[in-house]
């Protein structure tokens, strides 16, 4: 994706997030989120889920619940686990244009995030808003078919970008790390054109793993600016100035 693309987005996420939304949009978000839960519950004691979440110390220890399972984890931890759930059964919501579910990727990075940093509800409905603008708005604009795996992870960098207040340069490093190295999974079963071949999966789409990606985009970019030095030798950004708070994705 193009710098000025990847500006434009950030630009975006930074005057947006501020907002708060009401009306249809509002009910839109509570339909998502709530729609989003209930997947979860159905898939949540498939393998997949619970093979995450005898997984889910890899992702660090935190306080953050794990749905529907009692268990805690931190931010990142949680977010993969509810993802797993949430896109176990194939129930989780979809949209045409993408070709893809959103909702597993955007929902499941709000409330962890959200939680960790204390967020209104308010504000978490504006992030899920945010992410799923960015996300299907770049899925739709694809020239070539890409599973949710490919394009999720620019959303859950909206998404969380948006909780955490993360300033628009980190964003649209965070934005490009995403693009560079999601999940790219196809199925034989996706309509041309494809490109790279589709080859099968037994775990969907790769949304999980694009809700790591994302996350963890979003932390390395603000690393990775700390140590960039412009022309006249100086620190062109400190991670201190990139979030009104910083939020540590593997704890609580």
């Amino acid at each position: 994706m193009r710098r000025s693309a990847l500006a434009s987005i950030a630009s975006y996420i930074v005057e947006t997030r501020g907002s708060v939304i009401s009306g249809q949009t509002r009910d839109a978000a509570l339909r998502c989120l709530f729609d989003l839960i209930v997947a979860a519950a159905a898939g949540h004691e498939d393998r997949g889920p619970l093979a995450v979440r005898r997984a889910v110390g890899l992702m660090g220890q935190g306080e953050v619940p794990v749905w529907f399972s009692g268990v805690a984890s931190s931010p990142l931890g949680a977010a993969w686990a509810n993802s797993a759930a949430a896109s176990a059964q194939d129930l989780d919501d979809g949209h045409r244009l993408a070709r893809g579910h959103p909702g597993a990727v955007v929902i499941p990075t709000v409330i962890p995030i959200g939680q960790a940093q204390k967020a209104s509800w308010e504000q978490m409905l504006t992030a899920i808003v945010i992410g799923y603008e960015v996300g299907i708005t770049i899925a739709a604009a694809r020239r070539s078919y890409g599973n949710t795996g490919t394009w999720g992870a620019y959303a859950a960098v909206a998404a969380a970008g948006a909780l955490c207040g993360t300033s628009a340069a980190v964003l649209e490093h965070a934005l490009a790390i995403a693009g560079e190295t999601a999940p790219n999974q196809l199925f034989a079963s996706a309509p041309p054109p494809r490109d790279p071949s589709p080859e099968g999966s037994d775990v969907k789409e790769g949304i999980p793993w694009s809700v790591v990606t994302g996350l963890t985009a979003l932390r390395l970019a603000g690393e990775c600016l700390k140590l960039c030095v412009s022309d006249r030798g100086h620190a062109v950004i400190r991670y201190g100035q990139a979030s009104k708070r910083p939020v540590n994705i593997m704890a609580s």
